[in-house]
Order: structure tokens, then sequence, then C-alpha cells
């Protein structure tokens, strides 16, 4: 029996070489090919307004309703206007500017994507050329930044479309400042709001500003402002500071966007423009060489529009070719990019089912955590939510 066995096992260990189960031969069946991982789209909603503007939208004899009234955040008429005026809360409520038709004033309105509402928290002054008076409250917001108390701050400037100047700064006390919105629902002048215009330092009115573009609020206190360009900053007590030029080398500092946490992006511009990068002011970090991210971004532009913050130093943009037709994802460290969604002209076609998405123009975006964002167009917001 103890032969016979063994006898067996010889036989089946030839059996097994001749299938190319035991040795290596030629005859050897190939490796299984593993399949490359399937990448999976970026789930794509729309949290709050229209995807596709429906037929009585008509810019030039709008619905009295747009931007006016309050209700369910899906299907709201809305009008943003402003490229900047879009910020997250810590309660991850959104909130932006709103161009209300129903009175000719804008208004500050929160999105509560959970509950599905929209809601006015408070409203402007009346737009229009024969207004003499000093203003009392905001008049047309061209950012937006929240403190982690709720303390909603707004920058009010000129807002220009098509050429032409949609404000009425020329009369004293109605120049571009920056307005605070109490968790009271108080309103008052954090800085600014003086004539002329121009790089005033100062404290509260004693300040004046050019062109307040982004805005954003530091997780150190700090209000960073790109005025025209230009880096300034303003404390909680409403004292405005122009960043120094020529201070090692640095020509120009202009705030890019605004980061998770309350990070901050920072381009600067060096005698030697070999040295040109993108710096976090907080941590006082360079974050990337510009020649290596591969960006290029004028002092006033609102090329990037979120920063996924010094962790995950990445930035959304709109696409590089003349027809802005993308929105991308850049790492600003080896420079490798990806788009997200691309967008066709105003007012055409909309389809968030398709690889990559097709949305509405959009105007501004801010990181939520991790990777995902959520994008303000003229008429929407649409949550992108990337895998992890």
């Amino acid at each position: 029996m103890h032969h016979a066995l063994k006898l067996a096992l010889v036989i089946l260990a030839l059996v097994l070489s001749a299938c190319g189960g035991g040795g290596s031969s030629g005859s050897e069946a190939p490796e299984p090919v593993t399949p490359p991982p399937v990448t999976e789209p970026t789930p794509v909603t729309l949290i709050a307004g229209v995807a596709t503007p429906p037929v009585d939208y008509d810019w030039t004899n709008p619905d009295p309703e747009l931007g006016c009234v309050d209700g369910a955040a899906l299907g709201a008429k809305m009008a943003a206007k402003s490229s900047w005026a879009f910020a997250r809360p810590a309660n991850g409520n959104l909130l932006f500017a709103d161009s209300g038709y129903c009175d000719s004033r804008y208004r500050i309105r929160a999105i509560n994507p959970a509950g599905n509402t929209i809601k006015t928290l408070a409203v402007g002054a009346p737009v229009g050329s024969d207004d003499k008076e000093a203003l009392t409250t905001f008049l047309t917001p061209t950012s937006l930044a929240v403190a982690p108390s709720g303390d909603i701050y707004i920058g009010d400037s000129d807002i220009f479309e098509m050429n032409s100047n949609w404000g009425t700064r020329y009369t004293s006390g109605r120049g571009p400042g920056i307005w605070k919105l109490g968790t009271d629902g108080n309103i008052s002048v954090l800085a600014g709001v003086r004539l002329p215009m121009g790089r005033l330092d100062g404290v509260g009115a004693t300040a004046s500003f050019k062109f307040i573009e982004a805005m954003c609020y530091g997780s150190d206190g700090l209000l960073y402002v790109n005025d025209s360009g230009s880096l300034r900053t303003v404390s909680a007590n409403g004292a405005v500071t122009t960043a120094a030029t020529n201070s090692g080398g640095v020509v120009v500092q202009s705030l890019a966007t605004c980061g998770i946490d309350g990070s901050v992006l920072v381009r600067r511009w060096f005698n030697n423009s070999a040295n040109d990068d993108f710096y976090d002011p907080i941590v006082q970090k360079s974050i990337a060489k510009v020649s290596v991210s591969g960006l290029i971004v004028s002092p006033s532009s609102n090329f990037l529009s979120a920063y996924f913050g010094p962790d995950n130093p990445s930035v959304l943009v709109k696409g590089f070719d003349p027809d802005y037709y993308d929105l991308i994802i850049v790492n600003l460290v080896d420079g490798s990019s990806e788009t997200m969604a691309k967008f066709p002209p105003p007012y055409t076609f909309v389809d968030l089912t398709a690889t990559p998405p097709v949305i509405d123009s959009p105007f501004a975006g801010v990181a939520t955590g991790g990777m995902n964002f959520d994008i303000l167009t003229r008429q929407s917001v649409i949550r992108f939510t990337r895998k992890p």
C-alpha cells in the first residue's frame, strides 16, 4: 500500500507537469491580465436654482420673481452676477449675492442644501443713477467672506457688465468698502466706503479701496482682499494694510483665491520671474513655483476659483483654451490636471449626466472638504462630489 501511494503521487506530479501546473516550460498558460481600474465619473448634482434656463428667463425683460423669492432652493429663480460673491460658512450652507429684479436691490442669500431652502439674509440699497445720499448698507456686492462666528463680510464695489458701470460711486460715502453683516442681522461699515477711490490704508472709514474683487476670511482672523490686483488685509477692528512691495524682491502680491479651513492662496511676482510663486501667507510657506504649476494669472484675474488647501495643493480653474470651455483641477506642485466639466456659451444646452458634465458657465467655486467643491453659475449651484 505504501509503494502504491508513492507511485500515485509520482503519476500525479507528472500529470501536473504536463499541464504546466508545476513547472516553467514554454507551454505554460499566460499570466492573467489585470484590467485597469475603472474611473468612476464624479457625481454632479444640482442643489439650487435651475440647470437650464426656462423660457421665461428673458434677461432683457426679466421675471420680477428673479432673485427675490425665498423658498425651495431647487428650482429657485436666481440672478447671480458677481464672480467672487460665493462663500461657505462652517455650518455647510452657501452664501451668494443675488440681483433682485423685483426692486433693483442686491440681496445676500443663504442656501441650505440639506434642507433644500434659499433664504434672504439682507437687502441692499436701491441701484439707480439718481442716488446721491451716503450709503447706509451695501450697494453692489462683489465678494463675500464669513467668519467662524457666522458674521458675514461683504465686499461692496462696482459691478461692470457689458462695459457699463452699474454702480453709482460718485457721492461721498458711496465708495467701495467692506460691510459687516452680524449674526444679529445688523449691518455696519468695517472699512472704506469713502471717496476718492484708491488704496489708502487706515482704520474704518479713513481707509479707501479701488476695486474689491476676491476676499477671504483667513484662519488668522484677518480678511484678505484682492483690491484691483493688490493684496490688502483688514483686521477685526477695520484696520486696512496693503502688503509691502519690493520686500525680499517681491514686486506685487495679489490674493488668488480662498481655500478650505481658512487657508488663503496668494500669487507673488518677484524681480526675478523665476521666483514667481503661489504662497500661503498664513503659514508663510511657498506652495509652488509658477513655472511648475504652469498657471499664468494676472494680478486682477479671477482665473482661480477655489483652493483645496496646503495639504492638497490644487486649484479649480477655468480652462486654458481661448474659449474657456473647460473646468479643470490643477495640481500646483506637479502641474498635472484633470478636466471636471465642460461648459457651453451662456444660456445653451446643459447636461449634468454627460461625462464630463456640461454645466452653465461658472462664476465662482468653493472647496467644501477633501476634493469636493460647489460651483455658482448665474442661475444655479452645482455640487461635485469626488471619490476619495
